[in-house]
C-alpha cells in the first residue's frame, strides 16, 4: 500500500510549500503505483492513462506555479495544478463506479487527492484575492 505523511504545519511558508511540494510527489507517485495494479482491459486502459495524465499535470503545474515570474503566473498555474487535481478525482470516481478497480486502494489515494485539491484551492483563493488587493 502506499503511504502518504501529512505536513508539518509548524513551518514557515516556503518550509510548507516545500512540504507540500513533497505531499504532492509522493501522491503522484502512489497514484501511478495505484494505475500499474488496475487490471488492463479497452475501458480501464482508457481511464487510466487520463488519470495519469492528470495527476502528473497537478504535479507539474504546482512546480510551474512556485517558478512562476509574477503572481499572476503562479496563480494561473496554481489554479490549472488545482484543476488537474480535481479532475485526477474524477477519473478515480469513474474507475470506482465502473468498478475497474479495487475501491480500498481507490480510498487512499482519492483521500490524499482531495486534502491535496483542497489545499490547492486554497491557495488559488488566497492569491486571487491578493492579486486582488495588489490592484
Amino acid at each position: 500500500m502506499w503511504n502518504v505523511e501529512k505536513m508539518d504545519t509548524t513551518q514557515n511558508k516556503k518550509e510548507r510549500i516545500d512540504q507540500l511540494e513533497q505531499r504532492i510527489l509522493r501522491w503522484v507517485v502512489a497514484v501511478m503505483g495505484f494505475i500499474g495494479e488496475v487490471e488492463k482491459n479497452t475501458a480501464s486502459v482508457s481511464i487510466t492513462r487520463q488519470l495519469a495524465d492528470s495527476v502528473g499535470s497537478t504535479g507539474a503545474n504546482f512546480v510551474e506555479a512556485r517558478a512562476g515570474r509574477s503572481k499572476k503566473e503562479f496563480s494561473s498555474s496554481m489554479g490549472i495544478a488545482a484543476k488537474e487535481c480535481k479532475e485526477s478525482l474524477f477519473w478515480l470516481r469513474v474507475l470506482r463506479e465502473a468498478r475497474l478497480a479495487e475501491q480500498i486502494h481507490i480510498d487512499v489515494v482519492g483521500k490524499e487527492g482531495n486534502e491535496i485539491a483542497a489545499i490547492l484551492t486554497s491557495i488559488c483563493i488566497r492569491s486571487k484575492n491578493n492579486i486582488k488587493d495588489s490592484s
